[in-house]
């Protein structure tokens, strides 16, 4: 069977003995979904398909009456005598007495003698999943009053119908393809409208978007997206969670959301843009910075097979203009910007023209796009490209095992020319670890030793031995939120931390001196803050007998027993470089921390928080409402921006503005639609939020970024 129009589908059988707000309804058969019958009680149809397995369907709505079932002029907001009965579909025998409690109803439909009206589920939502309002229909004549909707509609904000009404009606109110007159009669006007989410919903196809209308209460927020046709996309429900924090989706193609936040509800602040530059694909982010132009990643933030497409960038600074784009398709994209600031070198292993896999370096003048030179590598290799001082570097290795033996061969190639200066074979383990033209040196380590070269003559200028060995993986955690926030606007810092065998070290670039060192341990992450702190993650380990160490010790070098792969707890420790001691140490994982005069800002456990640097004294915690919060690390994009009088934090959807004294929520920044990439954690880290001066980047999770100013923001968020 197919359906012919919405269908409501029970999970049990319906009979009188049934309570009407316990069906828990949680989807409805669409137009053109296909059924197989199993069996018929009475009224009802059990069908199957091979999403929903069995459900239960009363008959009437596969008649050709209900085809002929239509809404009213309008929805009307009514009350029923007494003796009415409430059936399960017109001249149903499966019938419910008028509920007392029950004063107001909302008719949404009629055929002929008989008006429908929405029945809300209680509860509402329960163990993950949605439960959705039912039609029962009345007879006209039970109709004791009726009355129009509110005229500034239903969830204005003088409206007498509650939030908690007013969302149990709402998927049976707003259907996708609504247009925007008939969902603004029913709602009123939005507080604010905004650029939609992307609405695609075929993966690999180009990014839609269209436009959210934002309406808000104080126990409540509802978005309703529109297409850029006009007519409903998508709902979402934001409330502030008070059992588990998480985004709950329902309907049709899961075009209904219900999101319990881990905060307070943030109001939306009138605050404005300087400029706004939409690009084409999800996310944006900064890579680098001239006095002119801007270099901006755009990535549709798919992974494992769900990666389309990528591309490379420049904007105007002075008004977010495109000055010209490369593409990459679903390859590799590296991207490095001269020291001098005027051109910028791409690799690509993927053609998405030809279509075919394809090795090509190019050097990009920022200005307008024009290719200085370039390269076409062989084909059938691995490369990877990084900048030294006046060079390019690449690490090329075999593509294919099968090809034996198996070389790795480090190029150097003049920065200006494309031309090359020298080549040397290299480890097969061997890795570039250059960040910059700013570094003086070609940095290689292997198992060995670290070497820096000359990026002229390839002359080995100084070495560091590798010491010791890891009892297990060390290298960068690519779901670790932390780590160095280096964004395009930081100056090349002489000095970095390096890991070398058993040890990170902090090492001059120019020297090769050994400034300071911290022991490398499995599962025992560190980000470095201002160049001197490092902020680490411990994992504790619980108090047992025998020969496993103490609350209070550290897993040091040892394998982690299953026990604790479960429920692994954590302290965070700030130790200083400097002093070469740890400062303090707190419990939880600790994240994104940023220095402000004599306080340390960051996320514990995914609570923004304020520390006092020296001390570790808690100065503040932000309110958390859900009972089980969710950990919001990852979805805290590049961090604290710290104002004058406050906090700028992407955290989830939002861009937060946080009051630096109290932790208290101000609010959320308008039109900007924040969120997490898998796998992208540093360039999320680096490029979502930046500041420069006056200036604010901001890179969405629509695909666009923004300038703000920061005056002005100041002086808007003044008391």
């Amino acid at each position: 069977m197919e359906a012919k129009q919405r269908i409501p589908l029970f999970p049990e059988q319906i009979t009188a003995q049934s309570d009407i707000y316990k069906f828990n309804v949680s989807s409805y058969g669409q137009l053109g979904d296909r059924f197989t019958v199993r069996d018929r009680k009475g009224e009802l149809l059990q069908l199957h398909s091979e999403d929903l397995g069995n459900v239960w369907t009363p008959l009437w709505y596969w008649s050709k009456d209900a085809v002929l079932m239509e809404p009213p002029n309008e929805p009307r907001l009514v009350t029923l005598t007494d003796r009415a009965k409430l059936v399960l579909a017109p001249n149903s025998s499966i019938a419910w007495d008028n509920r007392k409690d029950a004063s107001v109803w909302v008719a949404v439909a009629q055929w002929k003698s008989w008006a429908g009206v929405l029945v809300g589920p209680e509860p509402w939502q329960q163990d993950g999943e949605i439960y959705q309002p039912i039609l029962l229909w009345v007879q006209k004549q039970d109709i004791a009053s009726e009355e129009p909707l509110p005229p500034s509609g239903l969830f204005a904000q003088d409206s007498r119908i509650s939030t908690d009404r007013f969302r149990s009606m709402t998927s049976g109110l707003l259907v996708p393809g609504m247009d925007r007159a008939s969902v603004q009669k029913l709602l009123g006007a939005p507080l604010f409208t905004e650029i939609s989410e992307n609405l695609q919903m075929i993966d690999g196809q180009p990014m839609q978007l269209g436009e959210t209308w934002r309406y808000e209460r104080s126990d409540g927020h509802f978005l309703v997206s529109f297409s850029d046709e006009g007519k409903l996309e998508r709902t979402s429900w934001i409330f502030s969670g008070t059992g588990q924090a998480q985004t709950i989706y329902s309907g049709a193609e899961s075009r209904f959301s219900y999101k319990f936040l881990n905060t307070p509800l943030p109001k939306t602040l009138p605050l404005k843009q300087v400029w706004r530059q939409q690009g084409d694909l999800d996310f944006a982010y900064l890579l680098a910075a001239t006095p002119r132009e801007l270099l901006v990643l755009g990535d549709d933030g798919g992974f494992s097979g769900m990666h389309h497409n990528s591309h490379l960038y420049a904007i105007s600074r002075a008004d977010g203009r495109k000055l010209w784009q490369v593409e990459a398709g679903f390859g590799t994209l590296q991207v490095e910007v001269a020291e001098s600031g005027d051109r910028v070198t791409v690799l690509t292993d993927y053609n998405p023209q030809a279509k075919r896999y394809e090795n090509r370096l190019q050097q990009i003048r920022l200005s307008d796009g024009k290719i200085l030179w370039g390269l076409v590598p062989e084909e059938d290799v691995r490369m990877g490209m990084w900048l030294a001082r006046h060079s390019v570097i690449l690490l090329s290795s075999p593509d294919s095992v099968t090809q034996k033996p198996a070389t790795t061969e480090l190029s150097v190639l003049d920065h200006n020319t494309g031309k090359l200066k020298w080549k040397r074979k290299v480890a097969p383990e061997a890795r570039v670890l250059n960040e910059g033209g700013a570094d003086p040196y070609v940095l290689v380590r292997d198992d060995e030793a670290l070497k820096a070269y000359d990026p002229e003559s390839g002359q080995v200028m100084w070495s560091v031995k590798l010491q010791g060995k890891l009892s297990g993986p060390i290298d960068y955690d690519i779901y670790y939120p932390g780590g160095i926030r280096s964004g395009p606007f930081a100056e090349p810092d002489p000095d970095r931390w390096f890991l070398l065998g058993d040890r990170w070290v902090r090492l001059n670039m120019q020297t090769g001196s050994s400034l300071a060192e911290y022991p490398a341990v499995p599962g025992e992450p560190f980000e470095v803050i201002d160049g001197r702190y490092l902020l680490v993650q411990r994992l504790m380990r619980p108090k047992v007998s025998g020969d496993r160490l103490q609350s209070g010790e550290t897993a040091g070098n040892r394998l982690i027993p299953d026990y604790e792969k479960n429920n692994p707890q954590y302290e965070s420790v700030l130790y200083d470089t400097e002093r070469r001691t740890e400062l303090w140490s707190i419990s939880g994982k600790a994240a994104k921390g940023v220095i402000a005069g004599d306080m340390l800002y960051l996320l514990r456990d995914g609570a923004p928080t304020a520390i006092e640097l020296k001390s570790g004294r808690l100065i503040w915690k932000m309110k958390e409402t859900a009972d089980v919060p969710e950990n919001m690390d990852s979805c805290a994009g590049g961090g604290y921006i710290v104002l004058r009088d406050d906090l700028l934090l992407p955290y989830g959807a939002n861009l937060l503005v946080i009051d630096r004294s109290n932790g208290s929520l101000l609010g959320r920044i308008p039109d900007l639609l924040m969120g997490y990439a898998e796998l992208r954690e540093d360039v999320s880290r680096k490029g979502t939020m930046n500041r420069s001066g006056d200036e604010l980047y901001v890179g969405t999770a629509n695909g666009a970024m923004v300038r703000f100013s920061i005056r002005e923001l100041e002086q808007e968020l003044a008391p």
